[in-house]
């Protein structure tokens, strides 16, 4: 039995690639490999050698849970990453421009170069109906954050 609900073991993947600029990081979010939308976050840094801003750097390159939980701050039911090195509360949420996050990562539409969003409740709406969905059907959910550069690359 226990070898039977391995194998049917599902989960949602979403996949943030991320377009490195000096004062934002923009991107493009998939859901198991369809694009869904943009996203917006703060400045990456490179880890190796730079330190965290508190409210003004993004989160590191990686895969990580996501699980749905209360939040204080949004008096709702949010999504939150889990364990992000160096971060703590990280969520994704709705948001115009990274003055709407300290570290969050933000969803929307891009308008212009890629520093704002639009339609950005709209879409955050739209994703946490999936991220939830697939959560009451106690599917796992991750969401790996990866430079664009990087992965050209690695299909070339």
């Amino acid at each position: 039995m226990i070898f039977s609900n391995i194998l049917n073991f599902s989960f949602m993947e979403i996949l943030i690639l991320r377009d490195k600029q000096d004062e934002f990081t923009s991107g493009s979010l998939y859901i198991n490999g369809e694009y869904f939308c943009d996203t917006l976050e703060r400045r990456c840094i490179d880890w190796t050698k730079e330190m965290k801003t508190p409210g003004k750097t993004a989160i590191p390159d990686g895969r990580y849970e996501i699980v749905i939980k209360l939040s204080p701050s949004w008096r709702r039911s949010m999504p939150y990453l889990l364990n992000v090195p160096h971060f703590s509360g990280i969520m994704i949420h709705p948001g115009n421009s990274t003055a709407d996050s300290k570290g969050c990562i933000l969803v929307g539409l891009a308008l212009g170069p890629k520093s704002w969003l639009v339609e950005s409740r709209n879409k955050f709406n739209l994703l946490f109906e999936k991220i939830n969905l697939a959560s009451k059907k106690k599917e796992m959910v991750y969401i790996t954050l990866q430079d664009r550069q990087t992965d050209r690359q690695m299909h070339t």
